[in-house]
């Protein structure tokens, strides 16, 4: 029995030595023909709540530290730092250099310190938001640390992390071939979405240039604010000259989600139909925009965790605001307000990829880690598609509006500045191709006598009911004008002969003045008329052929029997007529009176 103690004991003092070498992290075996390794198998992290631990002390510590998830959340929110320790080692024949890249591009600042046989730890690599870019040691949209690895024994590393907000995804280790594939791959993408955003940011603003339209103005900002947020979080940005300094690109990261939620709602205000916008909305539109400005202005004042948690809330807020937009837009059944509408599902599906990957919904990678990107390239197209709709119901609203504009309200007659227009084009064609026409100016002469004895607005209805005449009498190629509160004249384009037009014409003042349906008093109207036919009767003007119909129809009489003139007299050719026309006073063909 005495015998079997010492060998206990030594089994025992054995099990406790190998103990830590059991609980410690595994150490990752690379290889040059593998794909990129996860931290995660084989890392271990931990927080430090101050965030002043120096990295000896970090090292020194053998408690608190946690298996390091791949697609978890992980770590704390500054000013707590996360620390990550983990070893490397090449196998036989692989490359010692390898690269450690960190998929966060919002990371303030991230720093490797390399840990020596002696347990020293040497001097940190240094980059992040906070670092300038040349200080980097591999310029990059994202974080990319260099290591060495040995085939001997394993090298450990420490990784300090500083960042606004709990991490997901794991740290990845890659060889230099599949750093350069990735790096190719994911500038690729980068440069083409953003090629294809400015290309749609030019379109946008020379079309907004041309039609002067504020909803694809607004579009347009909304645009600059998009790419302007999306180059922040991607990284492009830091890439820059901006990069250099760390204040301003902090400042870039931090306020670009405030621009992008402020103009994105004044974007979705200004598309939305007006109708939509009540008390409760214009509100809650005015509420973000004191927000924005707040944020802008105490953003000096806020620390680093402060900053990033308010901003992002304020954008969650504002493109709820736009969400609930859209969804009472969405009964009026307008085409562009679906498409903006499934946009912004894109753009939101986007926005929580990040949460999705943390947890465990999404697995890491490219998609997942420009998500945002992926989903603004698709919203896009829909975005143009919906306001190049807008823009066709503004065209088709302004078309109608210019109609509108000009007819008269009272007789729905066509305005008086459009009569010379009209009847330049018209003599142009009837000289250039040899077409006959006829321009007719009529005159309500009783209209005066009406309005004394039935009041002003029973003679607004009877020139109302002398335009309606007048249309019904001619053809409706035929355009009718109001000229003033007496007179409207017609213009008739392409007539057989001068006999058709003085037969229309005095069918017309026969209807008119046996017609007592719609006025009261058995009033009738009294129509007098001149007739200018062209290519005969030109003047050297419209003006000119005008000012000869008024002035011709000024000195018809009334109660003199004539109420049918033409400007000059043809040389009809006289026939003798036959036995059935013999009763007839004049023939309507010919100059005179009725």
């Amino acid at each position: 029995m005495s015998s079997r103690c010492p060998r206990f004991l030594r089994l025992l003092l054995l099990l406790l030595a190998v103990l830590p070498a059991w609980c410690a992290a595994a150490t990752l075996q690379l290889t040059v023909h593998g794909p990129a390794r996860s931290l995660a198998d084989g890392a271990e992290f931990r927080v430090d709540p101050t965030g002043q631990a120096s990295a000896q002390a970090v090292l020194a510590e053998t408690g608190g530290w946690q298996p390091l998830p791949d697609d978890e959340v992980f770590g704390a929110r500054w000013p707590a730092v996360t620390w990550v320790r983990f070893s490397v080692q090449v196998g036989a024949g692989s490359e010692a250099d390898w690269f450690l890249e960190l998929p966060h591009a919002t990371l303030m600042r991230a720093q490797v310190y390399r840990v020596g046989p002696d347990a020293r730890i040497g001097a940190p690599q240094a980059s992040g938001v906070l670092t300038p870019i040349s200080q980097w040691p591999v310029r990059a949209s994202l974080p990319v640390f260099q290591l060495h690895a040995d085939a001997q024994r394993a090298t450990t590393y420490l990784l300090r992390l500083e960042h606004p907000a709990t991490l997901g995804g794991a740290p990845l280790v890659r060889s230099p071939r599949d750093l350069l594939e990735s790096q190719g791959t994911a500038q690729l993408f980068i440069g083409a979405y953003f090629g294809l955003a400015l290309l749609a940011l030019l379109y946008v603003v020379v079309q907004a240039l041309v039609h002067r339209d504020g909803a694809l103005g607004w579009c347009s900002a909304y645009l600059v604010a998009m790419i302007l947020t999306l180059a922040c979080l991607s990284g492009l940005v830091h890439q820059t000259p901006i990069g250099e300094e760390p204040a301003l690109s902090t400042a870039l990261v931090m306020l670009s989600p405030v621009l992008f939620g402020a103009v994105g709602l004044g974007f979705l205000r200004s598309a939305v139909p007006q109708a939509v916008i009540g008390r409760l909305e214009r509100a809650l539109v005015g509420l973000c925009v004191v927000l924005a400005a707040l944020l802008t202005i105490a953003y000096p004042l806020l620390d680093l965790a402060e900053r990033w948690f308010l901003t992002r809330s304020f954008c969650a807020l504002s493109m709820l605001v736009g969400a609930g937009l859209l969804v009472r837009s969405l009964r009026w059944q307008l085409p562009h307000v679906r498409w903006l509408a499934a946009g912004q599902i894109v753009l939101g599906v986007g926005a929580a990829l990040p949460l999705l990957k943390s947890f465990g919904v999404v697995a890491s990678g490219l998609f997942s880690q420009y998500g945002l990107l992926f989903a603004s390239a698709i919203d896009l197209p829909l975005l143009l598609y919906a306001m190049s709709l807008l823009r066709r119901d503004h065209d088709v609203v302004s078309a109608r509006l210019r109609e509108a504009a000009q007819y008269d309200l009272v007789t729905g007659l066509l305005r008086p500045k459009e009569l010379l227009p009209r009847l330049a084009q018209m003599k142009f064609r009837s000289q250039r191709h040899a077409i006959r026409s006829a321009v007719v100016m009529f005159e309500v002469v009783n209209l005066r006598d009406i309005r004394l004895r039935q009041g002003a607005s029973i003679a607004e209805q009877a020139l109302l009911l002398a335009g309606r005449q007048v249309q019904q009498g001619l053809r409706a190629s035929d355009v009718v004008v109001r000229f003033n509160e007496q007179r409207v004249v017609a213009l008739l384009d392409g007539v057989a002969n001068p006999g058709e037009v003085l037969m229309t014409v005095h069918r017309i003042i026969h209807q008119a003045q046996h017609y007592t349906g719609e006025l009261p008093g058995a009033e009738t109207l009294q129509l007098h008329a001149v007739v200018a036919h062209l290519p005969e009767d030109r003047r050297d003007t419209p003006q000119a052929l005008v000012d000869a119909l008024v002035s011709h129809l000024g000195r018809m009489r009334p109660g003199s029997g004539a109420r049918l003139r033409q400007l000059t007299t043809l040389a009809p050719q006289r026939q003798r007529p036959r036995w059935w026309r013999k009763w007839l006073k004049t023939r309507p063909w010919e100059a005179g009176a009725e």
